[in-house]
């Protein structure tokens, strides 16, 4: 089963712009989630019903069975909000003279983040191919990771961002030098394993 490689939409203003990523539809991730979820639900309630009897016989347990409880809780929602991202997934890049902001939409809560360009380094380009064997796509997956799959990265000091999600190497280049040509980004901010695919203007 072959992923659906989505299609950038870029809309460039006189000083902004706009980049939207359909998203991914990674179905063995899907499945993945779902499985992970419905065991974690199992587990948990045997858990809660194993505590709930051993504070009945022994008189302790409402410590455990509240750290439980929360440890449950972010766990499931975690799975939750990941299998929202990958059937409903969208990013939307809005791109500024002095920033960009990253808008991820599809999550239980939308996630909007803004980066200076002034601190943007290393642009780089890298495609996460997942496999098409069902196996192989499942072990290569970060289950609480929004950004698995992205294709475009960049470095803010010791953090690495990514967007991008389902695009091949070819567009990525290609809004890349999109950007460089409207003078949102320079040489400063891409990496130097790009120079030979992104030209600047002198």
């Amino acid at each position: 089963m072959k992923d659906i490689k989505a299609k950038a939409i870029l809309k460039m203003a006189e000083n902004s712009g706009e980049i939207v990523f359909p998203g991914l539809r990674n179905w063995p991730r899907i499945v993945l989630l779902i499985v992970a979820i419905v065991i974690g639900l199992i587990a948990g309630l045997i858990g809660l019903k194993g505590m709930t009897r051993a504070d009945i016989v022994f008189g302790y347990g409402d410590v455990f069975m509240c750290v439980w409880i929360f440890i449950w809780i972010v766990f499931i929602l975690l799975l939750f909000r990941n299998l929202f991202w990958n059937i409903f997934n969208m990013e939307i890049v809005l791109i500024y003279n002095d920033y960009i902001e990253i808008e991820r939409q599809g999550m239980l809560l939308k996630e909007v983040k803004k980066y200076a360009i002034s601190d943007i380094e290393n642009i780089r380009i890298r495609e996460e191919n997942y496999d098409l064997k069902w196996m192989n796509s499942m072990l290569n997956l970060d289950l609480f990771s929004p950004s698995a799959g992205s294709t475009i990265r960049f470095d803010i000091g010791n953090n690495t961002v990514k967007f991008g999600s389902g695009i091949d190497e070819a567009e990525a280049y290609a809004i890349i030098q999109k950007l460089v040509d409207l003078q949102y980004l320079s040489h400063k901010n891409i990496w130097k394993s790009n120079a030979q695919a992104v030209q600047f203007e002198s």
